[in-house]
């Protein structure tokens, strides 16, 4: 488990973190910086996280990356890659988003 993470990180935190640090140094820093602010809404950030795995919200990571360092990722238009970083950092700092409250719709 990544050692900065929250103590409820997932249990698939390792395999997302492997995965991220196949990507680039450079890339893996913006992740664990972005983190906090990425995770400020849980429902959001899952949601998001989704979102960009099915390709779709593909700016989500890439137009802060570019702010921060002053320059679009290589991995702007990659979908794959950018998949892996929006699961390293809900499995290694978001919580889980919150439960639905009320009765069960059947």
């Amino acid at each position: 488990m990544n050692p900065t993470a929250p103590k409820g990180a997932a249990v698939n935190a390792q395999y997302w973190t492997y995965q991220v640090q196949t990507l680039d140094t450079k890339t893996q820093e913006f992740a664990d910086s972005y983190a906090k602010e990425f995770c400020e809404k849980p429902e959001v950030a899952h949601l998001d996280a989704r979102m960009i795995s099915m390709g779709q919200a593909l700016g989500v990571l890439s137009i802060p990356y570019g702010f921060q360092n002053r320059g679009y990722p290589s991995w702007k238009d990659d979908a794959i890659a950018q998949t892996k970083i929006a699961y390293y950092i809900v499995s290694n700092y978001c919580p889980e988003p919150p439960e639905q409250i009320g009765p069960s719709k059947r």
